[in-house]
């Protein structure tokens, strides 16, 4: 167990790791069959147009009022409103524009409305254009959202049971490393968050939670490693303009004092001033005092 009493993964060997509040058994990893699951697909109805008049198209202002907005729709990246017309010979040219369903209209339905040129919601101004174009009715068009571009926020708030929310949403990354500093609550489910944090965030390969308070004479902590491989915390990064090598697990460091070091170095001290830094972590005042304003450290 950790200083505080949470229980970590770490603290089971051999077995499998259990919510505390519902005993139902917590995958060691997201599973296939989750992804999946947070995959959805929605319908929306298209015109299509000749290759050469879609640009000019969606900047027309009847038409751009008419296309596809995907409102409420947070992810990355985002859906395109113009794409292919299809893999038919006679599609060859041309690309298909998505336009946004009337309220409460189904896609398949509105396609097929009888009476309508292009498509039954259409304005008449943004019709008229379209026709001037050569536009042809088609048919729907299938938008897939999987979960590799949905926010993290989403994939957490699936992840944690409803009574463990609000899942974890405060971290800090430094270098290639996400630091987390679990809640009891959200402690059983780490290692699956710590997935979710690689799976989505391109530059972290290695997730570690706090465990107990920073102490010592170096003011460190103890840590587990939910993800990536064991001790990879040596990180590097560039803060106004000076590299910085250091080992997460051996020296403090805060990114949220960055303001601060700033304000230190832009507004506290002189050019060539002697500058110490008693309590100095990783060195980033002084490094930044004598590379920028040529001070003595």
């Amino acid at each position: 167990g950790a200083d505080d009493g949470a229980v970590l993964f770490s603290s089971l060997p051999g077995s499998p790791d259990v919510d505390p509040t519902t005993g139902v058994p917590i995958p060691p990893r997201i599973t296939d069959d989750f992804r999946r699951s947070l995959s959805r697909s929605i319908l929306y109805p298209t015109v299509r147009v000749p290759a050469s008049e879609a640009h000019r198209a969606v900047s027309h202002p009847a038409v751009r009022s008419v296309l596809a907005r995907f409102d409420g729709w947070n992810v990355h990246p985002r859906p395109r409103v113009v794409r292919s017309a299809g893999e038919r010979e006679e599609d060859r040219g041309y690309r298909a524009l998505l336009l946004e369903p009337a309220d409460g209209a189904d896609a398949d339905a509105d396609a097929g409305a009888a009476g309508a040129a292009l498509h039954p919601h259409l304005p008449a101004e943004a019709e008229e254009y379209l026709l001037s174009i050569r536009a042809t009715a088609s048919a729907p068009a299938e938008v897939r959202i999987g979960y590799g571009q949905l926010p993290l926020s989403e994939i957490l708030c699936a992840l944690v049971p409803p009574h463990a929310h609000p899942p974890p949403s405060g971290f800090e990354i430094v270098g290639h490393v996400a630091h987390l500093n679990l809640k009891p609550a959200h402690v059983p489910y780490g290692r699956l968050v710590a997935e979710a944090l690689v799976d989505r965030l391109p530059s972290v390969r290695t997730v570690v939670n706090k465990v107990g308070q920073v102490g010592g004479p170096y003011r460190t902590y103890r840590m587990e490693t939910l993800a990536g491989k064991e001790g990879d915390t040596a990180v590097e990064l560039v803060e106004g303009g000076v590299r910085l090598r250091f080992d997460l697990r051996r020296v403090y460091w805060s990114a949220r004092l960055q303001g601060e070091r700033n304000r230190l170095v832009t507004r506290e001290f002189g050019r060539g001033q002697t500058v110490a830094d008693a309590f100095c972590g990783v060195g980033a005042v002084a490094v930044r005092a004598a590379s920028d304003l040529g001070c003595a450290v």
